[in-house]
């Protein structure tokens, strides 16, 4: 037995010995390893990214599938912005898999996000999104995230649906909040809207670090209340979103105090909202959609104002960028006519009282003697109802009593404005009706007024009364 023993001995020896070595190499492998990993995060936590890079590769050239040591220089690479070394060491660590508690999935996939939403691949961020989502579906974070990458690819439906799924998860995360107002007000559902924004509100009333983030909420809160007609509290939420830093939503806010103004027919008040937003303002995209409309409103509210050249001025520039731009050319054509004309000029321009007493003495010269008159909105139109000066058809006030509008506007009288002249004779019992205008008349409007008692005075006939000495 002893010399089997023996004999046991010396066969088998070295390959115990060696066996053992073995182990206790790797063990020493392992825990120098260990301490390196822990060297290499404490170089990474005090940032001293060159350290880390150096020991990651001594770590990596002793084991290559050490997927924490490709994880933590790929993380130096990103800090230095080296991002295609950066997803090659990370793409490397997620194939490897071998995650520990500070090298995790979801550290290593979150960054690939980063990394690939920076680099414009989202498809990629959303795809590995998507797989962390479904991985992990008590995680509001990557529903936010989601979100945030289906609004990049514009897939407004699927980015509201993710956050309203991180909203069930955590229903008062700011940023999906205001993201959710905001998508359903767009999709025009604005009840969710309101109840999204109004939330959004009550929880960061005292947060300064949302105030950028609150520019747009107060601004599609006043678009909310400016829906429901609620002016004044719209007037209240922009000037709130025009207080924030925030140049874009700023300028938004004017605008649609100005469109307000306008509603109201102030349209002075409205020109100096306007005027925010362009005047002596060299950062301005002139060829930008939102500043061509608000240039030709601006004009509109000028053209109403009877400033013709500050409204051509407005149209000039849009011309000068856009000469297809709505119908800026004509009106700018029908302008450059009617300045040739003083009288017309002269007409158009001058102040509501000397624009009643020119039109009376266009109505004396056609025969009618004014009873009565309305001056429309901002003075471009007065209504008259007038008696006829013939003796003959005065004695029949029935015969005598006609409606005459006289319209100071550069654009083309359309039908719209014919069939309410129409109307208001039906209501008040009058059998004809005259529309003289500083501009012409739509083919629409023509057709309607044919078949009816109503007669059309176009620009040139209105000079040639004006004119006249009788």
């Amino acid at each position: 037995m002893k010399t089997n023993f023996f004999v046991f001995l010396v066969l088998f020896s070295p390959i115990i010995v060696i066996s053992m070595i073995i182990a206790l190499l790797q063990l020493i492998n392992k825990i120098t390893s260990e301490r390196n990993i822990d060297t290499l995060k404490n170089y990474y936590n005090i940032g001293d990214i060159e350290s880390v890079i150096r020991l990651a590769k001594i770590i990596i050239s002793r084991d290559s599938n050490n997927g924490e040591a490709h994880f933590y220089i790929g993380e130096a690479y990103f800090s230095q912005n080296k991002l295609s070394s950066a997803i090659s060491e990370f793409k490397t660590a997620l194939k490897l898999a071998n995650y520990t508690s500070s090298f995790t999935e979801i550290n290593l996939k979150s960054r690939l996000i980063d990394i690939y939403e920076i680099t414009d691949n989202i498809t990629e961020a959303l795809d590995i999104c998507m797989s962390l989502s479904q991985k992990y579906p008590e995680n509001y974070n990557f529903f936010l995230k989601q979100g945030q990458l289906f609004e990049k690819m514009n897939a407004k439906d699927s980015a509201l649906t993710s956050y309203v799924k991180a909203l069930e998860l955590e229903p008062t995360n700011s940023d999906a909040l205001i993201r959710a107002g905001i998508l359903a007000y767009n999709n025009r559902n604005y009840v969710d809207a309101e109840i999204y924004l109004t939330k959004y509100e009550d929880i960061n009333k005292l947060n300064e670090t949302e105030s950028k983030k609150s520019g747009e909420l107060y601004y599609y809160l006043g678009l909310l209340c400016k829906l429901n007609s609620e002016k004044e509290r719209a007037f209240e939420y922009f000037d709130m979103a025009s207080s924030k830093n925030n140049i874009e939503i700023m300028r938004k806010s004017f605008a649609e105090r100005g469109n307000i103004w306008v509603s109201l027919g102030e349209f002075k008040l409205a020109a100096d909202e306007f005027e925010k937003i362009i005047g002596k303002n060299s950062n301005i995209d002139n060829s930008s959609e939102f500043i061509l409309n608000v240039r030709y409103t601006l004009g509109n509210c000028y053209e109403l104002l009877r400033d013709i050249n500050k409204a051509t001025e407005q149209w000039n520039i849009i011309r000068s960028i856009d000469n297809q731009f709505k119908d800026v050319d004509l009106k700018l054509q029908e302008y450059e006519e009617l300045v040739k004309n003083d009288y017309l000029k002269e007409f158009f321009t001058t102040n509501e009282e000397q624009f009643v007493k020119m039109s009376k003495d266009i109505l004396f010269k056609m025969g009618f003697y004014p009873n009565e008159y309305n001056i429309g909105s901002n003075g471009h139109y007065i209504e008259f109802y007038v008696l006829e000066t013939s003796e003959k058809n005065r004695r029949d006030i029935k015969k005598s009593k006609k409606l005459i509008y006289i319209y100071r506007v550069s654009s083309p009288i359309e039908e719209t404005t014919v069939r309410k002249v129409y109307e208001t004779m039906h209501e008040n019992n009058i059998l004809s009706a005259t529309i003289i205008t500083t501009s012409t008349y739509s083919q629409q409007a023509y057709n309607f007024a044919k078949e009816r008692p109503i007669e059309l005075v176009d620009k040139n006939v209105l000079y040639n009364m004006m004119v006249s000495k009788v």
